[in-house]
């Protein structure tokens, strides 16, 4: 029997088993870009009937680490393991794909009353952003002032991030595919 490598790679991309462009010229792209997509600023129209739509890039930021997407790995290939609940066909792969922009802002709290030793609060911020017209469509806060689920891994000190409360959000304003 034959292989056909070419109808194999084709059927491959289309399953979303592998990223399409395979060399990464695009991921990279949109990798090196998480400091910009941070700091994109967005008119507030908030509107809780919209919802996250076409293609998402999720960039976060916690503390005492740079910004960075969620989805890809620092050489900027696609981690499959999404943090959140978007799928590989969800995730842009350039800038230009982006039709809703998910900002997940996490900064250490306040000191968490009676912790011994002192321990503090994650807090986050995540906005949601309709990226083709920069408009933010949603906001919420969030906190987390207890260590009894954990706590960062990369800060001892702080309370783990409340992404579980994190995810529920977006499931409210997500379509499903």
């Amino acid at each position: 029997m034959r292989r056909n490598a070419p109808l194999m790679l084709s059927i491959l991309l289309v399953a979303g088993a592998l990223p399409a462009g395979c060399g990464g010229g695009a991921k990279k792209a949109l990798a090196g870009k998480a400091g910009e997509l941070m700091n994109t600023q967005a008119a507030e129209r908030l509107d809780p009937g919209a919802r996250i739509q076409g293609k998402v890039a999720v960039v976060e930021a916690y503390p005492n680490t740079p910004a960075s997407l969620e989805g890809f790995h620092a050489d900027g290939t696609v981690d499959h393991l999404s943090a959140f609940f978007f799928s590989p066909r969800r995730k842009a792969q350039s800038v230009e794909e982006i039709e809703t922009l998910v900002k997940v802002n996490c900064r250490k709290g306040g000191a968490i009353a009676g912790s011994s030793p002192t321990s503090y609060a994650s807090q986050c911020d995540v906005s949601l952003i309709d990226f083709k017209t920069k408009t933010l469509f949603a906001r919420k806060k969030f906190e987390n002032n207890s260590t009894f689920n954990g706590v960062s891994p990369s800060d001892p000190s702080l309370a783990r991030t409340p992404s579980e409360e994190i995810k529920a959000y977006l499931r409210e304003f997500s379509t499903y595919d």
